[in-house]
C-alpha cells in the first residue's frame, strides 16, 4: 500500500532541520539531560516568539470564528516545530475522503503531539484534551482559542459528559473529532491499551474512524515534554467505515477491538517498511 504525500507545506522546504539535527546531535543530544536542558531554552524562545499570537488568535476567533483560528494555529505548530527542529510530513492513505467528516483516533507520545497534528489534519476539527493541560501557561491558551474540548479523566461523570459535548459537536456541525483513544501517552511504539469511553460515542456517532500515526516520534521523545530533533512522520492511515463493519459499530467491545488491532497493524507495519512505504530523506536521532 502507497501512502500519498499531501499537504503544500512542510518545515523542511523552508530550513534545514537536518543541520540543525546533526549540530545538536554533535553537541551531545544523546544525552538525556542536555536534551532537557536545551528544550527548556528553545521553549523559552517559543513563547517568546509566539507572545503577539494570543491576543491575535482571541481576536480571531470573535470576527471569524473557530476554522479561521485553526487555520492561524497552523503557524503557532509551525513555530513551534522549527524551535525544537522537528520536522515533518503529512502521508495519507489513498481511501481517505478528506471531505467526510469523520472521528480520528491519535497515537500520543508527548506535547510535542499537538503541534504535529495542528500542522496537518484537515476540515474543521476539534480535539479532546486532558483538562490538566488548559491550566499549562501559553500552550493551555493557545489550545483553548482553536475550540479545543477538554475532558475531566479524574471524574468519570465529567468524563463522560465532556465525551458527549464532543459526541453533540459533531453531530450537529458536521465537524471532524480527534480523540487519544490510549487515555495517556505510550512510552514506545508500542500500543497502550485502549479506554472504553470514546467507542461509546462512536457507536453513537456511527461515523468513518481514521488512525493517525506519528511514524519516527517514538526515536525523539524524551519523557513527557522533551524532544529531540529530528523527522516525524504524520500518517492518516486506512478509514474504518461503519458500513464495512456494520457488526463492530453496533458494539462498544468489538469497535473498540477492531480500532485496536488495525492500529496496532497497520502501526507496526508503517515504522518496519517506513522507508519503503513513506519516502524518507533522513533517519531520525536515536539514543
Amino acid at each position: 500500500m502507497v501512502y500519498h504525500p499531501s499537504g503544500i507545506f512542510s518545515w523542511d522546504r523552508v530550513f534545514k532541520p537536518s543541520i540543525m539535527q546533526r549540530v545538536l546531535t554533535f553537541l551531545g543530544l544523546k544525552i538525556d539531560a542536555i536534551v532537557i536542558f536545551v528544550n527548556y531554552l528553545q521553549f523559552a524562545v517559543t513563547i517568546l516568539l509566539l507572545l503577539p499570537y494570543l491576543p491575535l488568535a482571541w481576536l480571531t476567533r470573535f470576527v471569524l470564528g473557530d476554522p479561521a483560528v485553526q487555520k492561524l494555529n497552523r503557524v503557532f505548530g509551525w513555530v513551534w516545530l522549527a524551535c525544537f527542529g522537528v520536522y515533518r510530513r503529512r502521508w495519507r492513505h489513498p481511501e481517505l475522503d478528506r471531505d467526510e467528516p469523520c472521528l480520528f483516533m491519535a497515537e500520543h507520545f508527548n506535547l510535542i503531539d499537538i503541534p504535529l497534528y495542528a500542522t496537518t489534519w484537515y476540515g474543521d476539527t476539534r480535539a479532546l484534551s486532558a483538562r490538566e493541560y488548559k491550566r499549562v501557561p501559553m500552550y493551555g491558551w493557545v489550545i483553548a482559542t482553536a475550540g479545543t474540548l477538554f475532558i475531566e479523566r479524574r471524574d468519570r461523570t465529567q468524563a463522560i459528559a465532556d465525551l458527549h459535548a464532543l459526541r453533540d459537536r459533531m453531530q450537529n456541525t458536521g465537524i471532524n473529532g480527534l480523540v487519544v483513544p490510549t487515555g495517556t501517552r505510550a512510552l514506545d511504539a508500542q500500543l497502550p491499551p485502549f479506554k472504553r469511553g470514546v467507542f461509546y460515542s462512536a457507536v453513537e456517532l456511527k461515523k468513518p474512524i481514521v488512525p493517525l500515526y506519528l511514524i519516527g516520534l517514538e526515536h525523539l521523545v524524551v519523557g513527557k515534554y522533551h524532544c529531540k530533533p529530528g523527522r516525524v512522520d504524520v500518517v492518516y492511515g486506512e478509514p474504518i467505515r461503519p458500513e464495512e463493519h456494520p457488526g463492530a459499530f453496533e458494539s462498544v467491545d468489538a469497535l473498540q477491538a477492531l480500532v485496536h488491532e488495525r492500529m496496532a497493524t497497520e502501526g507496526r507495519m508503517l515504522r518496519l517498511r517506513r522507508d519503503e512505504l513513506i519516502a524518507g530523506r533522513l533517519a531520525p536521532v536515536r539514543t
